[in-house]
């Protein structure tokens, strides 16, 4: 959608991704692709009900990362993740 700030693979320090929704602007495969790469120890915080979708975006083990349901948390590295639902024009839980 835009040009790119930095390329992702010189990202070598990361230890967290998140993606809250399918969009590609929110989980394009050109980013988190190479900073899975680079990133050994990398962890990624998503919405459940994208595991699949994430999944077959990334090419990437659906177990892998770290999925969140309405009022679950989670510690992941340092952070806390609490999921709240969230829309753009209707809530899909599934």
């Amino acid at each position: 959608m835009t040009e790119l700030v930095v390329r992702p693979g010189a990202l070598d320090f990361i230890d967290v991704v998140t993606s809250s929704h399918n969009h590609t602007d929110h989980l394009d495969a050109d980013t988190p692709r190479p900073l899975i790469h680079v990133n050994r120890n990398l962890q990624m915080v998503i919405p459940e009900a994208n595991r699949a979708f994430v999944a077959n975006r990334l090419e990437c083990d659906p177990a892998w990362p770290v999925g969140l349901t309405d009022g679950q948390s989670v510690q992941v590295v340092v952070f806390t993740f609490v999921g709240i639902p969230a829309s753009h024009e209707t809530l899909e839980t599934d």
